[in-house]
């Protein structure tokens, strides 16, 4: 991506944590510059789309959430995937977890890296990580996704990820914005053997009211005999 980004560095209270976080400024210049390629270029092929570009309310939720359920943390694997900016992996990383931080884009690794960095003395390991093909990723005890159910299509990769990926015992916190089509996401999730406790928090953020919806996930205990 040929777009110099232009970034600002906010300053974030998270519960009781206050973080430091650079944003990207200029993000219209991203996807336009995107769309201006060929049709046969590889990024507009595989929608390489920026979403992760943006700080969305459902990653400060599951931050939050995160700080109020800290015991889900402290020597923990945890595993986040589509990293984007990289809050929710930090904030983890912040209240004792072993953090992974994934995605599919490497500016976006590179963006949470950074971010880690101003928040965190210790290292961070950033891997590629394509749901279509996971890879050889070792198993944790806790994934988080925060809006990652934004395109129908990608749901039975997201759930057979989250199946190759999450230990036996392990949680998966889902945060998703109130789409309608993510419902369907649940039900899948359902189908494929995994428990869903739902709830719904009504957040201000940037001088917005947003619903977001949080999921926490685990396998059945159908599934857990069979395995």
């Amino acid at each position: 991506m040929s777009v110099i980004f232009k970034t600002e560095r906010l300053s974030l209270k998270i519960g009781s944590l206050q973080l430091k976080l650079d944003v990207i400024q200029n993000i219209d210049e991203l996807f336009n510059e995107l769309v201006s390629r060929p049709d046969d270029d590889p990024e507009v092929k595989d929608e390489r789309i920026p979403y992760w570009a943006e700080l969305w309310p459902s990653a400060v939720v599951l931050s939050e959430y995160l700080v109020s359920n800290g015991s889900l943390l402290k020597g923990k694997a945890v595993l986040e995937v589509g990293c984007g900016l990289g809050l929710s992996g930090i904030v983890a990383g912040m209240l004792g977890g072993n953090v992974v931080m994934t995605d599919y884009q490497n500016a976006a690794l590179d963006f949470a890296a950074a971010n880690w960095r101003l928040n965190n003395d210790t290292p961070v390991k950033t891997e590629i990580l394509d749901w279509r093909s996971p890879g050889k990723t070792e198993k944790v005890d806790l994934i988080l996704a925060s809006d990652v159910a934004y395109e129908s299509k990608v749901f039975r990769f997201l759930i057979s990820t989250f199946k190759k990926l999450l230990r036996p015992t392990g949680t998966i916190l889902l945060t998703e914005p109130n789409r309608k089509f993510a419902k369907d996401l649940i039900s899948q999730l359902l189908k494929a053997g995994f428990t869903v406790q739902s709830e719904t928090i009504h957040k201000q953020f940037q001088g917005v009211k947003h619903v977001v919806h949080l999921h926490r996930i685990q396998f059945a205990v159908s599934q857990l005999s069979v395995g």
